[in-house]
């Protein structure tokens, strides 16, 4: 997630529904915080608080240290993952574990950069100790199957930090291509856009 708001000349890319119902082409299991729908190994569910401030209390080895939540904006962060506009999943495990999070629109934008083609922004994260596994493709797959299912986007858009290699390998191994390298206007971080058409195959 940013902690600042994008561009928002667009309009946002309406989705169906905000959290996960269940369909006959999907398989839900009943969790503590509602219904959880499948998508490969992985349960994407609604964000509850207690899932948001265990989130915001993830710490990552450098340099990713940098998605780290400050000490003095955890209560921020945890309204931001609960705002129903921001639309923010909960993904776990089988046993209800949770293991990342994954959010749709505009809260998933960096400032500075172009957002004026219509596309549907996705981020979020796996939890630390599930980093560098090579989980990240098979996690970002399913995340991108589910958002299809109630979103129905033409185009997916993420943006990530450029010094982040490993993920930027995962979205352009997942069909994704790069259109734009930008400096973010609050922190002077550059970041990659990158699309990729929804219904293109992930190689």
């Amino acid at each position: 997630m940013h902690r600042s708001p994008g561009h928002r000349a667009t309009p946002p890319v309406r989705c169906t529904g905000l959290t996960p119902t269940p369909t006959a082409a999907t398989i839900v299991a009943v969790t503590e915080s509602g219904v959880a729908e499948k998508a490969g190994e992985w349960f994407f569910g609604p964000m509850d608080e207690a899932g948001a401030r265990a989130i915001t209390l993830w710490h990552y080895p450098p340099p990713y240290s940098f998605y780290d939540c400050p000490a003095g904006a955890i209560e921020q962060e945890v309204r931001c993952l609960l705002n129903p506009e921001h639309r923010y999943w909960a993904v776990r495990e089988e046993g209800g574990e949770l293991v990342g999070f994954v959010g749709v629109g505009e809260d998933c934008r960096v400032p500075g950069g172009d957002y004026s083609a219509e596309a549907l922004d996705v981020g979020g994260g796996l939890r630390p100790d599930r980093t560098g596994r090579g989980l990240g493709a098979g996690f970002w797959n399913a995340a991108l199957e589910v958002t299809a299912r109630h979103c129905a986007p033409a185009t997916f858009r993420v943006t990530v930090a450029a010094f982040n290699g490993r993920a930027l390998r995962v979205w352009e191994r997942l069909g994704f291509r790069r259109v734009e390298t930008l400096k973010a206007r609050d922190t002077n971080v550059l970041f990659v856009i990158l699309v990729r058409e929804a219904a293109a195959p992930a190689e």
